[in-house]
């Protein structure tokens, strides 16, 4: 049995990129509950099922049982909707649903360190929503981050269309800093998650994101003033226009027109 930590992927039918959490040889068994265990229905074992061993691999979504241990043929293919139960040293019941049917799968290790692994991959817990928010905040701040970079490299050039153009980013750079303070990380809601250790984890995930967008937004003012200093003693440069066609109803033709009329 092995646990994998996300260094490698699995091939064939799990997919080409899908990270496998953990795979190896196991019984399984599916049917009827039989004998009551605690509070947990244990799988009535078939002595067919109770010598049998196949190769399975859990993806963090899906137990799928393979003919063997190369992994090219399946046989079964479950998604797990809820987290394992270890009914005995050697076994857990995990509920799956498989063809749009559910049903509890049983499923059994040679001994119980191989089973901990499938245990411990199969109660891992979801992270809440509020840290894909979390992340998805991170990401954009990150990108921010290296457009401010950018300007301050432009900040060092002479050219003044240049710099006025870096002034104008910068100064819409800062409105969408505060609209992803107030607007995006303060709305992430982590009261409602119901783990208590998920639920300090975000809110340290989310106190973090607030303390670097203030550490960005301290550069932003920076850079702000190194280009006020840059531009101060030039003026901008004026957008080219192009000549008004002949004629053009639009635009006063003044002074030719006036000689015109003190010709007549």
């Amino acid at each position: 049995l092995e646990l994998l930590r996300g260094a490698r992927v699995a091939r064939g039918p799990m997919g080409a990129r899908e990270k496998i959490l953990v795979r190896g040889p196991l019984q399984s068994s599916s049917g009827t509950p039989g004998e009551k265990k605690g509070n947990v229905l244990s799988m009535v074992w078939s002595k067919a099922a109770a010598r049998r061993y196949r190769h399975w691999a859990y993806d963090g979504s899906h137990l799928v049982e393979f003919a063997d241990a190369s992994e090219r043929r399946v046989v079964g293919k479950y998604q797990v909707v809820a987290e394992a139960v270890r009914v005995s040293a050697k076994q857990l019941d995990v509920e799956v649903e498989a063809n749009g049917e559910a049903g509890r799968l049983s499923l059994r290790a040679a001994s119980a360190a191989e089973l901990e692994s499938w245990h411990e991959a199969l109660t891992r817990k979801k992270p809440a929503p509020a840290f894909a928010k979390l992340e998805e905040l991170r990401a954009t701040l990150e990108s921010y981050a290296a457009d401010v970079a950018r300007l301050g490299r432009v900040a060092s050039s002479r050219e003044p269309d240049a710099l006025f153009r870096a002034k104008a980013d910068l100064a819409q750079l800062d409105g969408r800093l505060d609209k992803l303070q107030f607007v995006g990380i303060d709305s992430v809601v982590t009261s409602d998650i119901p783990d208590d250790e998920q639920r300090a984890a975000a809110k340290a995930a989310r106190k973090k994101l607030n303390s670097d967008v203030d550490t960005l937004r301290l550069d932003v003012a920076k850079l702000h003033a190194e280009l006020l200093d840059a531009t101060g003693n030039l003026s901008p440069v004026p957008p080219a226009r192009d000549a008004p066609p002949p004629g053009d109803p639009c635009v006063y033709q003044g002074a030719a027109s006036f000689d015109d009329d003190q010709g007549r």
